[in-house]
């Protein structure tokens, strides 16, 4: 058996949460995933993913502040990759950086 066979195999099994999914690395990650075969669950807070249409993608908005919430998202997940993050420049926002 060929090792890309044995990676389509391995592949119906795993099922990958993906945070931060509409950002630039999260974003990249979900495509990389995707052409791979993997099932993924996307994660995004505000700004929806964009030019993705794949029977393996499902997407989800979350608030990763409520537990609630993610609690549900990572239901029937078997991986999860964290790649959200607030990212700001402002000194204002300083006390929600740390």
């Amino acid at each position: 058996m060929s090792t890309e066979n044995n990676n389509k195999d391995n592949n119906d099994s795993v099922r990958v949460l993906v945070t931060g999914a509409a950002g630039l690395i999260g974003n990249e990650l979900v495509h990389q995933l995707l052409r791979n075969g993997v099932t993924v669950k996307a994660l995004y807070h505000r700004t929806p993913l964009k030019n993705f249409d794949s029977r393996l993608l499902q997407i989800q908005q979350c608030d990763l502040l409520d537990v609630f919430e993610v609690e549900d998202a990572i239901k029937d997940v078997s991986h999860i990759f964290h790649c959200a993050g607030l990212v700001s420049f402002s000194p204002g926002q300083r006390d929600e950086l740390y």
